[in-house]
């Protein structure tokens, strides 16, 4: 998820919303709670898509399904502006997309692909290195060794990055530290 999202979050720097929109996607199916607030946020304001407001609660809806306050209050300030039809379409759209993108599916497919990850980290062990890791200091994700970037091997191995309990945990905290600063609004005359 953290990959899709800095290629999300690189594409949207780029100017490249639509790319962004579906690397936000990727890492959302991960349970990435960032991404599916940023895919709120880009429906809601028609940033790479037309603007869906129904599809902005939806995804506001997944984003807030671990209770973290600001993405709460952000899916409730949603909901007060959606009208009974928006609602109602938002409601369908939520039941089709958690049965996706809900943390009951998407938690063990972050934690299946943590563990694939990490028994693929080193390369190979009959010395082929296009696919290694290089590891540096200062880094905290990791990048292959072919882009010239690295890792420190401590951020790399640390439990929050590779052991299901301490990343979702990590995640927790990160949120509960989180403020989400909205853009402004234009105010009626």
């Amino acid at each position: 998820n953290e990959m899709w999202r800095y290629r999300a979050l690189r594409a949207l720097k780029l100017e490249q919303p639509e790319r962004a929109l579906e690397n936000f996607r990727f890492a959302a199916k991960y349970g990435d709670k960032f991404s599916q607030h940023a895919l709120s946020l880009m429906h809601w304001h028609g940033v790479g898509t037309p603007v869906d407001r129904a599809q902005a609660y939806a995804w506001a809806d997944l984003a807030a399904e671990r209770g973290y306050r600001d993405l709460l209050l952000l899916r409730e300030k949603m909901w007060m502006e959606l009208d009974a039809r928006g609602r109602a379409q938002a409601l369908l759209l939520g039941e089709e997309m958690y049965a996706h993108y809900g943390d009951a599916l998407a938690k063990p497919r972050m934690e299946w692909a943590m563990r694939r990850a990490l028994a693929n980290a080193t390369g190979s062990r009959l010395g082929f290195e296009k696919d290694r890791i290089r590891f540096m200091a200062g880094h905290r994700f990791p990048v292959r060794a072919t882009e010239g970037l690295g890792v420190s091997e401590q951020h790399y191995f640390a439990d929050e990055g590779w052991k299901p309990g301490s990343y979702w945990r990590e995640q927790d905290r990160q949120w509960e530290a989180q403020v989400i600063v909205l853009p402004p609004e234009p105010l009626p005359d």
